[in-house]
């Protein structure tokens, strides 16, 4: 994607739903490191490692749904047009949103 060029839509978003949003997917990438094998050390009791890894799994899960959430909002608040074939993203710098050209 680095290739292609960003078509902006002149739809910019608050700071506020910027950091909300940098905030879950921080929490995404962070569950998703935690629900790694490598997470876990090898002297770990394996009821504590399953312990751990459904937490981790859970809190995945939820940071997941918190994003999508945050998406369909600002979908719906700023109407914007996004399909799976023509996805819209979000310029964490200046908040703006965009797609890329075809």
């Amino acid at each position: 994607m680095a290739d292609k060029e960003r078509l902006y839509l002149g739809i910019t978003c608050t700071p506020e739903e910027i950091k909300s949003l940098k905030l879950i997917q921080n929490n995404v990438t962070c569950a998703t490191q935690a629900c790694s094998p490598n997470s876990i050390p090898d002297n770990v009791p394996r009821e504590k490692a399953e312990i751990f890894v459904t937490g981790a799994i859970e809190a995945k899960a939820r940071s997941l749904w918190l994003q999508d959430q945050w998406w369909d909002e600002a979908i719906k608040k700023y109407n914007i047009q996004h399909t799976q074939e023509n996805p819209v993203y979000i310029d964490f710098t200046t908040g703006e949103f965009y797609k890329y050209k075809e």
